[in-house]
């Protein structure tokens, strides 16, 4: 079975390029940060997922609609509230999903985790350990 990935951090958008290939394991990734996109994307390729990024949670009516999500959700975004993703995805989502932010914001740790994220880090741990939050996906594109 294909899954879908989400990886809300902040980035430039995808526009023109969702296609046929949705139903493989899809990372997507929002982030204003260069190095989280950066290892991110190589990650996610390496497990075999189709990586996109965007800037925003705006049109993702079709893939909120995949049968399984991931989040990756970087907490130094202003623009995407805990909020908006509880209203966005199920509880079951967001508890599969991971949400990581600076060690010294505490409070938005906490906020994540009460949002229901299953799994909530410091962003140092998410640096290092991002390649073990992405499981294996289906490397047949087909």
């Amino acid at each position: 079975e294909a899954q879908l990935f989400i990886l809300a951090l902040y980035g430039p958008g995808i526009e023109g390029q969702r296609d046929s290939t949705i139903g493989v394991s899809t990372s997507l990734l929002l982030s204003t940060d260069l190095m989280v996109i950066s290892r991110t994307d190589g990650f996610a390729r390496a497990a075999g997922h189709r990586f996109l990024h965007q800037a925003t949670l705006d049109d993702l009516s079709e893939l909120v609609s995949e049968p399984s999500v991931r989040i990756l959700l970087d907490l130094g975004l202003r623009d995407i509230s805990l909020s908006t993703l509880q209203q966005t995805f199920s509880a079951e989502v967001l508890d599969q999903s991971v949400a990581f932010g600076p060690h010294v914001h505490t409070e938005l740790l906490q906020a994540a985790q009460q949002a229901g994220f299953g799994r909530v880090v410091s962003r140092g741990q998410f640096m290092s350990q991002v390649g073990l939050l992405l499981p294996p996906g289906d490397q047949d594109s087909s």
